[in-house]
């Protein structure tokens, strides 16, 4: 056991490419923080050029509204925007 940091989720990333190139599926239970630091993407947006550890946004494109609206948070009579 040592403390979480970014450096010590790279002791893992044999392994995160092994189950990305086999195609496993591997499913954990961690806090935000963790799928963060182990992704190597997401936290704040002036901090991080990928916000997001969800979808590929930018975060140069957090202001943009989007093309097209999330179906599952926007119907089409709503007049809202979708930044994300």
């Amino acid at each position: 056991m040592c403390p979480e940091s970014e450096s010590i989720y790279g002791e893992f990333r044999d392994m995160f490419d092994y189950f990305d190139t086999t195609n496993l599926l591997v499913s954990t239970e961690t806090d935000l923080s963790a799928t963060w630091k182990g992704l190597g993407r997401g936290g704040a947006a002036k901090v991080n050029k990928c916000p997001c550890h969800c979808c590929s946004i930018l975060s140069d494109n957090l202001v943009c509204p989007n093309d097209t609206l999330c179906q599952k948070w926007y119907s089409n009579n709503n007049t809202c925007s979708c930044y994300h």
